[in-house]
């Protein structure tokens, strides 16, 4: 088997694999013994031993009563295992949003989400269960192989002739598979970003009265989904069957071998009960192993999505700190062959506080996005404290920068939770910080109830309280260089002014910030006024 990374990720955590092969091997040897024990139940039977057929019978229940056991504590242990390592291949796709650059990542966010839901989904159900499955079915088949000899050897050479010609079934296959399974992730990752696409959208098809299109739309995509479907489900139900069908015929050829070993009088007469079963299981295992390998295969493109190698750096400590100034020089940046700067040099000295201001489309917020690191220039240089970005790592970097844009978002989360993100505040200081930027109101509003739950992207508060908000979580702790891209744009004029005065007040901040609306009252509080 060549699917390394699915291998990869099953030895992350050894102990929890080790148990559940144990239990499953346990389960396997159990099932075996019990086809075993019918060799006795028939014998005693014919010979009408009623004690010993009695024993037989009890010993057979025993052995199914535990063999149920031992599956229920699998079945808890593998949910548990495999929800491990759903959170590490979460936390996979995590680490590479985290690695690509901003412009990629709103690119890809359909993408990572397909890889977070349906193509884990697939992971566990034709991946690592799988796995799991073809250790039962491996240890089954080695128990049946040694049983098959203690009936008489050459029942067992017929099974391995059988079980050749089955094996060569599923080489033909697994190419087959493979592909069967890549249409299959396709079809659910387009369906996806189709369905994502026009609900974001789906406020033009309410303005143009359209919602009859809109229905269409989806139908369209569900119904080329549900072809897909179709053809995975059709292509996978006949490989299976194909697989059946000449397990049923090997296990017939068994059965008619034990027949005629019977009546020429080399074994008992309960081998026949008991090989009947123990060729079925026999056959059985060839038939879901060589289905198990071929489901293995067919999870390949999807699995491999997941570099588990990927380490995403992380210092323990933050070794760049800004002591002096930022510079650009001769920066241009163009996108999709459209030039939004041109040549364009500037200096601002730490602690300075600049404003950005000019037209719609002259590349404000392009230029804050290109000092934050978000995006890079498609020429010139920019640097920090004389070293250049591109020298520069980029967490650290990041981690002397806040960034504040016009896209307010709340989770559907806590008041705490949404301006702490996981940081320790107390809750006097997070009350502060909501009096600063003029949050009273919504503070009585809530009772002071810091738990008060937002709604899904803050639907339960208006755009300037959702502005606030998302400036309170940023502010709460700034970095030393500060950026803000239009942050007070659902403010009126008043508290718009008191909101900046405040920001600009932060003496031991260096301050760049965008904006539409430069009141007097805010220019006295800066250094630079820079026109685009």
């Amino acid at each position: 088997m060549k699917n390394n990374v699915l291998f990869k990720l099953l030895r992350k955590y050894p102990i929890q694999l080790v148990g559940i092969i144990s239990l499953r091997i346990c389960c396997a040897g159990l099932q075996v013994y019990a086809s075993l024990l019918l060799a006795k139940v028939l014998n005693h039977l014919v010979d009408r031993q009623f004690i010993p057929f009695f024993s037989a019978v009890a010993w057979n229940l025993c052995a199914w009563l535990l063999l149920h056991v031992f599956y229920l504590i699998s079945a808890v242990c593998e949910e548990k295992y495999i929800g491990d390592i759903n959170n590490d291949l979460r936390m996979i796709v995590s680490d590479i949003i985290s690695e690509k650059a901003y412009q990629q990542q709103e690119e890809n966010q359909k993408t990572y989400f397909a890889w977070m839901t349906q193509d884990i989904e697939l992971v566990n159900t034709k991946g690592i269960e799988i796995v799991f499955d073809f250790v039962t079915f491996s240890s089954a088949l080695f128990f049946t192989v040694l049983s098959l000899i203690k009936f008489h050897y050459i029942i067992l050479v017929v099974a391995f002739i059988l079980w050749i010609l089955m094996n060569l079934y599923a080489k033909v296959f697994k190419k087959k598979s493979v592909e069967i399974g890549k249409k299959f992730s396709d079809a659910n990752a387009l369906f996806t970003n189709q369905v994502l696409d026009k609900l974001a959208g789906l406020n033009i098809y309410f303005n143009m009265n359209l919602m009859s299109q809109f229905k269409g739309d989806i139908w369209k995509a569900s119904d080329s989904l549900k072809k897909s479907k179709i053809y995975y489900r059709t292509s996978s139900v006949a490989i299976q069957r194909v697989n059946s069908a000449i397990s049923s015929f090997s296990q017939n050829m068994i059965l008619l071998l034990t027949g005629y070993l019977i009546f020429q009088g080399q074994v008992e007469v309960g081998a026949f009960l008991a090989v009947g079963n123990i060729a079925g299981i026999f056959f059985t295992c060839i038939s879901q192993i060589n289905d198990s390998i071929l489901k293995i295969y067919s999870t390949q493109e999807i699995v491999g999505k997941f570099d588990v190698s990927i380490k995403v750096k992380r210092p323990n400590t933050n070794s760049f700190v800004f002591n002096n100034r930022i510079k650009l020089e001769n920066v241009s940046y163009a996108l999709n062959d459209k030039l939004i700067i041109e040549d364009f040099s500037i200096v601002i000295n730490k602690n300075e506080k600049v404003a950005i201001i000019g037209d719609s489309g002259r590349g404000k917020s392009t230029l804050l996005n290109l000092i934050s690191a978000r995006n890079a220039c498609s020429a010139g240089k920019i640097s920090i404290d004389q070293m250049e970005y591109s020298y520069l790592d980029q967490y650290e970097l990041k981690n002397n920068i806040t960034y504040i844009d016009q896209n307010a978002y709340l989770f559907n989360m806590s008041v705490r939770d949404n301006i702490t993100m996981g940081r320790d505040y107390s809750d006097d200081k997070i009350i502060e910080m909501m009096k600063q930027l003029q949050l009273n109101h919504v503070l009585e509003k809530i009772d002071y109830n810091l738990d008060f739950l937002i709604e899904e992207n803050g639907k339960n508060f208006s755009g300037g309280e959702k502005q606030r908000l998302n400036l309170a979580r940023q502010l709460i702790d700034p970095k030393s260089i500060i950026l803000l891209d239009e942050v007070t744009s659902a403010l009126d004029a008043t508290t718009r002014e008191k909101i900046e005065n405040y920001i600009l007040s932060l003496k031991e901040h260096t301050i760049i910030m965008v904006t539409h609306h430069l009141s007097d009252s805010t220019k006295e509080n800066l250094d630079k006024v820079i026109r685009l």
